[in-house]
């Protein structure tokens, strides 16, 4: 947890609320160290209680004015993960250019704590500056790893297994993690698990030994399947057989030129 990166987030008066919040929650999650995180956007929101858009603009904001640096992640099969989130716990504004602050632009001359490649701190940036340096001191320096697991995780939950609890028959696991990786050149984990679900939840899906497997559903791009509907019992109903009824009444009077008298209750041709 980055107890002085979210120190000196506090301490940034100059943000708007959306930007300061989301810059809070993201320091609470970094190394003091390195300053870097992996956390995703579903996390922040969830720790803010906001929405993801929100979370989405601020982080946007927040990299545009060069207090944050992104770098996209993605994993083996193409699905993306959380971003790598630097913080530059040495921006500082100085003035205001339109809608943006700027960076100063003068740099401190040769100094035991700071190089000249770092911009020259302000009174409130001042403290965070030597909190950090001393920081680094106290901790082992070191580059934070991506969550252990598959590269197609987020936040240390495979999006197959989310696939997998949604299937209603569940055999020949490992078959079906294969053709989930191909699958995934085809369609993103949502797309295929919103129609799993929809599969598990429609009342007029086949009983559980006329499903197919769940790898026979992913190559043969079951997503992209319509949804079973109702099903009938094979045997007519009683408007089906009224109507047949008719229909051979009609059929017998046009054979017969026209209407002849009836000698039989059940004429040939009219039995139900």
């Amino acid at each position: 947890m980055g107890f002085k990166d979210a120190e000196w987030a506090y301490a940034q008066d100059h943000l708007a609320m959306r930007e300061k919040v989301v810059l809070v929650a993201v320091c609470h999650r970094t190394l003091d160290a390195t300053h870097k995180t992996f956390v995703s956007q579903q996390t922040i929101a969830a720790m803010v209680s906001a929405s993801q858009d929100f979370v989405q603009k601020g982080l946007s904001t927040l990299e545009r004015m060069g207090i944050i640096e992104r770098h996209r992640r993605t994993g083996a099969g193409g699905y993306r993960t959380s971003d790598l989130i630097v913080v530059d716990p040495t921006y500082t504004a100085v003035s205001q250019v339109g809608r943006e602050p700027t960076r100063p632009s003068t740099y401190l001359a040769d100094s035991g704590d700071l190089t000249r490649s770092r911009p020259a701190p302000t009174q409130s940036t001042a403290v965070a500056e030597e909190n950090i340096q001393r920081n680094i001191q106290m901790n082992t320096q070191y580059t934070p790893k991506p969550p252990a697991g598959d590269l197609n995780t987020i936040d240390g939950i495979d999006p197959f297994d989310e696939f997998w609890a949604a299937w209603p028959r569940k055999v020949a696991k490992p078959n079906a993690r294969k053709a989930w990786a191909k699958a995934l050149k085809r369609a993103t984990a949502e797309t295929i698990t919103a129609a799993a679900i929809d599969y598990r939840d429609n009342p007029h899906r086949p009983s559980t030994e006329f499903i197919p497997h769940p790898a026979t559903w992913l190559n043969r791009d079951g997503w992209d399947d319509a949804l079973d509907g109702p099903r009938g019992t094979g045997r007519p109903t009683p408007t089906d057989r009224a109507t047949a009824i008719a229909r051979a009444g009609q059929q017998l009077i046009a054979s017969r030129g026209g209407l002849a008298p009836v000698t039989t209750l059940r004429p040939k041709g009219l039995e139900g």
